[in-house]
């Protein structure tokens, strides 16, 4: 055995008279023998540090499978994008799953690569043979809502057409800040390379009021309201600005006009501030 991770010698041939198999056990791969489910059970000799199941298909030009990965070390599950042409390849698939996972312990030093191929064939056997629709996944293509999913008309579209991406651990989320339970999107590891991530954990309405109050927010009368102004409408017209883009085809004004006062903009304000400019018609009360 691997000394500290408890993994199998090479499978052997035979066991107690009884022919060995390749087999799956939640979060390591490996061999097993016996004639009963108890046996094989029981019998079952992990070669690996980690468990793979194949979930769905991502549609796009890389190709690739996204599958739940168990690992054994931090008793974790997460999700990998495995290249569909190398799936199969032992060496290859570790080094995806290195590059994805940078902090799991991935090990696999004894299994043989024709096991690990007959493993990862006979994992794909139930989202291959009964493939549809519902097993082709977009693939997430921006940090924040994917506003690619939405229709031209904003009337038809309902709560489980908002989707979310922040990072690789949550997933995609609903409009709750809670996984989405039925998403058109996955995250494509290859699709967002490089592109820097969101880690946050949802504070709610109780979140939200302490962003209005102190000591993030200070002040009283026009100075609080600047700061707010300053601070807080300009991060919800960021964080909505593909909505209104798609909806109105502009962005939202935020203008501070008047003079100055001890907050965000100091001496900003006689000058005006113009965040977004969409066109604005004044009517002519005469």
């Amino acid at each position: 055995m691997a000394h500290g991770v408890g993994l199998a010698k090479a499978r052997p041939p035979k066991v107690g008279g009884e022919k060995t198999k390749p087999a799956l056990r939640d979060n390591m791969m490996g061999y097993t023998s016996g004639r009963t489910v108890q046996e094989k059970e029981a019998n079952f000799r992990g070669q690996s540090t980690f468990g793979i199941t194949p979930r769905c298909h991502v549609a796009d030009k890389v190709g690739a499978f996204i599958c739940d990965v168990s690992y054994r070390i931090s008793n974790r599950t997460r999700q990998a994008s495995l290249d569909m042409s190398t799936v199969t390849n032992l060496k290859l698939v570790m080094q995806q799953l290195k590059d994805q996972h940078t902090d799991e312990v991935i090990m696999a030093p004894n299994l043989s690569d024709k096991d690990f191929s007959c493993l990862m064939e006979a994992a794909l056997g139930p989202l291959l043979e009964d493939y549809s629709e519902a097993a082709v996944k977009k693939p997430v293509e921006s940090i924040g809502v994917q506003a690619q999913l939405w229709t031209d008309n904003i009337m038809d579209m309902s709560q489980k057409d908002l989707e979310f991406f922040f990072n690789a651990d949550q997933g995609v989320l609903g409009i709750d800040a809670l996984p989405h339970k039925d998403p058109q999107t996955i995250y494509h590891e290859p699709a967002l390379r490089g592109i820097p991530t969101i880690e946050f954990e949802p504070a709610g309405v109780e979140g939200l009021n302490k962003l209005f109050s102190r000591p993030l927010i200070n002040g009283s009368g026009p100075t609080y309201y600047e700061t707010v102004a300053c601070s807080l409408c300009v991060a919800f017209a960021s964080f909505h600005g593909q909505y209104n883009m798609h909806v109105f085809g502009k962005k939202p004004l935020n203008v501070i006009e008047g003079e100055p006062n001890m907050s965000k903009s100091k001496g900003q304000c006689e000058k005006k501030i113009y965040i977004f400019q969409p066109q604005i018609t004044k009517k002519n009360n005469n």
